[in-house]
């Protein structure tokens, strides 16, 4: 695709650079500078589209939007996935030296607390189930993996009963935006659905475990019991065991050059991201 004529096309202006953003697990993102501003492009691969429902994430951007939550939104088509955004002059979280995590909470917060609820539940171990079959298509499930699974399912006990919230479902911190006014937004909606409240907490966790329980004390004002502590630890396996299946399944099928990543590394992050929660949840467990 010649990405700066899509935009000029939809956008009706003329585009003076490209640049390309990396970073990003789902789709191809590019900044593009233009007479009126700067703007965001994501172009999903094509294959994502049965993982994504595209109506959905719109609800959820138009409804973030309307409450000043996240940038702009200039174009978003339904069957492709494409969208458009205003550009935040700012940077996301992961590419910052500091961030002050109140903030992030708060964020998180005002996301939770908005109404009406899409719903539709994001359904975590039914979607669990499916990027497990998609990934032992390539190789064979590993017994960590099938260890770690086995424990959630041995203690579901533990979040059958929470509160479910309208849910960002990847809040990590490549999807929060601190902008040069210190003020922080969400982006990329594609996973957005019902939840639980403590599944956002656990995906701020992706890079490092205790950053999520930074973010859970911030989130409770430090009112957090072993319980809070057990359901974020639940919360981060399971983030982590589902994001090793997906990074296994983008790696054969070769997005590592598409998103200059290293799948397979990514695949083992996440194991080892998932054997900490687990660590540190059984030692809560047995205390």
């Amino acid at each position: 695709m010649d990405f700066k004529r899509f935009v000029e096309d939809k956008l009706n202006t003329k585009v003076s650079s490209v640049t390309k953003i990396n970073g990003g697990m789902m789709n191809e993102s590019f900044l593009f500078t233009t007479p009126f501003g700067k703007y965001v492009g994501y172009f999903p691969p094509e294959h994502v589209a049965g993982m994504v429902d595209r109506k959905l994430e719109k609800f959820h951007l138009d409804l973030a939007g309307r409450n000043n939550l996240t940038n702009e939104n200039a174009y978003f088509d339904v069957e492709s996935g494409i969208k458009i955004n205003k550009y935040i002059d700012g940077s996301s979280l992961n590419h910052t030296s500091s961030y002050d995590i109140k903030k992030v909470a708060k964020l998180m917060k005002s996301f939770h607390s908005l109404n009406p609820l899409s719903g539709v539940e994001y359904a975590p171990f039914e979607r669990l189930k499916d990027y497990q079959n998609e990934a032992a298509k390539y190789q064979q499930l590993s017994t960590d993996y099938i260890t770690l699974r086995n424990f959630l399912f041995a203690n579901m006990d533990l979040i059958k009963n929470d509160k479910q919230v309208i849910s960002h479902n990847d809040a990590q911190k490549s999807n929060i935006l601190k902008s040069v006014d210190d003020e922080y937004f969400l982006i990329d909606f594609e996973f957005a659905a019902d939840n639980d409240e403590y599944y956002d907490i656990a995906t701020f966790g992706n890079d490092h475990v205790e950053e999520g329980v930074q973010l859970l004390y911030a989130y409770l004002n430090g009112n957090v019991e072993n319980d809070d502590l057990k359901k974020y630890y639940f919360w981060r396996i399971f983030v982590s065991l589902q994001w090793h299946l997906v990074a296994i399944s983008k790696h054969y099928k070769g997005e590592g050059a598409i998103h200059n990543f290293n799948f397979l590394d990514v695949a083992e992050h996440f194991m080892n991201n998932a054997k900490e929660a687990y660590q540190k949840m059984n030692q809560l467990m047995q205390a």
